[in-house]
């Protein structure tokens, strides 16, 4: 059964268009699967004291429209099936009518923090989280395949802002980032984001991007060039 939270479009949330940005909806979609874990007891104290995450490795974002401020909207998320130390999981953003917004589908990875090391999820705790019908979204295939030709366009650092709970940087932090190289009249209308390794607090970032037609493929990497994401947006222009 899907689990859900509601709210209304905030004036801090939206960008100069007055809808809501790109980060905030993955910031929604990220708050309804910490709520449904904390409501079913399986949160961050659990998390803590037990010495185990689940980590996010991949997302694939699909945008019909973003709301606009004020907007009521109704945020649904649902595990779809668990295999090994993988989770599936599923979002959506409908408005109070039922419109469908965006949807999204994930990875996610069950970690043992003392080891660093991929674990399987207790019996209890998947069952805790139900199993739902997947959406009918392309299958995630977990790669994104970097052109040969990646432009470096910049480096930045890992600020205090960007750490989350589980001391690296935020998922969302990623897509907030790829975005600074859109132009002006596009938005991103397909978003996929591999992650590969955890950035931490301070480690330096180094930003190459690549454009082919409306594909733009930003891979944020360490000095070593070994990256920490990669994002992949879809691009449609804005009228």
């Amino acid at each position: 059964m899907a689990h859900q939270i509601t709210g209304k479009i905030r004036y801090s949330e939206t960008g100069s268009d007055g809808v809501l940005t790109t980060d905030g909806l993955v910031n929604y979609f990220q708050d309804c699967s910490f709520d449904q874990s904390e409501t079913i007891g399986y949160g961050i104290e659990y998390l803590k004291e037990n010495h185990v995450a689940w980590l996010l490795s991949y997302w694939d974002i699909h945008i019909n429209r973003l709301p606009r401020l004020k907007e009521e909207v109704v945020v649904k998320t649902w595990p779809y099936g668990f295999k090994g130390f993988f989770g599936y999981r599923n979002f959506v953003m409908e408005t109070s009518e039922g419109e469908m917004l965006a949807c999204a589908n994930s990875l996610w990875v069950y970690i043992d923090t003392t080891t660093g090391k991929p674990a399987k999820a207790p019996q209890e705790e998947m069952e805790a989280y139900g199993n739902g019908e997947p959406l009918d979204l392309p299958k995630i295939n977990r790669k994104i395949r970097l052109p040969e030709q990646m432009e470096k366009v910049d480096e930045r650092e890992v600020l205090p802002f960007f750490i989350d709970t589980n001391q690296h940087m935020n998922n969302g932090k990623y897509i907030l980032l790829a975005q600074q190289y859109l132009k002006q009249n596009e938005k991103p209308k397909r978003i996929s984001v591999e992650y590969r390794r955890e950035a931490l607090l301070g480690a330096a970032l180094v930003i190459k991007t690549n454009r082919q037609d409306n594909i733009l493929t930003v891979s944020i990497e360490d000095k070593e060039e070994k990256p920490y994401a990669i994002v992949q947006m879809e691009l449609e222009e804005v009228m």
